[in-house]
């Protein structure tokens, strides 16, 4: 069974017609998350004859992670409810999975078609997975995403609000989980954003850097520890050359600093070890 999950809040607008829409692509297992809307957005759901879920909690993280967790399917498929994206790429984003190749397969926007300020914490999360992981993708942040069976059930989710795609795609690349970016169109939204652009922005921001703290501790701290030691060099070097040529110290404070970096390097390298030692330990046990 294939399950399409319809995060929503106040919706009225759009809802019908995303459901309507990939009913018409052969799509009957459709299910409306709302989170308390207090306009028809579950008349509406309920007309068009989605199945409708009442959020116990709040926000899109917690509709998708109840949904994910309540709903029994062999493929889950997550589309927004303000109808931006494609229902007609719904086949093209569900065969990678149903052949078994892929694991999650992400409809990719344009750049182009995302606003400017949302364009920048995009790219610089890419970005950021890209350093860690290795691995190039282009949009993390997309709501429209087709995963397996397997992959749902292996996943350990806790955000709340819109960081929820960001925990999904970095879940996906600490578990090995192949993943796959459609390129599809993004249309304007019908109805008022939920999103916040520097709020909620900064929210994905910390999502993102606490799960790479947690999952690359190692990578993390020594960031920080060569960071440290290159100042703590520089500051030492003026120091060292002065000494050198006049025999005498008279940058106390560049000493100073240089011994406080040097430091603060040696112990952010070590917190990185221990760290790193304790995360892959937990990591065993969960395995087993």
């Amino acid at each position: 069974m294939i399950a399409v999950i319809i995060p929503a809040l106040n919706e009225e607008k759009a809802v019908s017609r995303v459901i309507s829409d990939f009913k018409k692509q052969g799509f009957g297992n459709i299910y409306v998350i709302d989170g308390g809307s207090s306009d028809k957005t579950v008349e509406f759901a309920r007309k068009t004859r989605a199945k409708v879920i009442f959020q116990k909690g709040n926000g899109k993280g917690g509709a998708l992670r109840q949904a994910l967790k309540e709903i029994d399917a062999d493929i889950y498929v997550t589309v927004d409810a303000d109808d931006t994206y494609d229902a007609s790429r719904i086949r093209e984003l569900v065969e990678p999975i149903k052949s078994g190749e892929y694991d999650m397969v992400v409809a990719r926007r344009s750049l182009s078609e995302i606003p400017v300020f949302n364009r920048f914490g995009n790219s610089l999360f890419n970005m950021i997975i890209s350093v860690f992981y290795g691995y190039r993708l282009r949009d993390i942040l997309s709501g429209y995403r087709v995963m397996s069976r397997d992959m749902v059930r292996s996943l350990r989710l806790d955000s709340d609000d819109f960081g929820i795609e960001t925990e999904l795609t970095v879940e996906a690349l600490e578990n090995r989980f192949k993943i796959l970016e459609v390129p599809t169109v993004y249309k304007p939204r019908i109805g008022d954003t939920k999103l916040n652009p520097v709020r909620d922005g900064f929210r994905i921001g910390m999502t993102l850097v606490r799960l790479v703290r947690d999952y690359k501790p190692l990578k993390v701290f020594f960031g920080i520890s060569a960071f440290c030691l290159f100042f703590g060099v520089v500051f030492g070097l003026r120091v060292v050359l002065d000494v050198l040529a006049t025999g005498q110290m008279h940058f106390v404070g560049s000493t100073v600093l240089s011994v406080l970096f040097i430091i603060a390097s040696i112990q952010f390298f070590s917190v990185g070890l221990l760290a790193d030692m304790i995360s892959r330990r937990l990591r065993k046990i969960e395995r087993r």
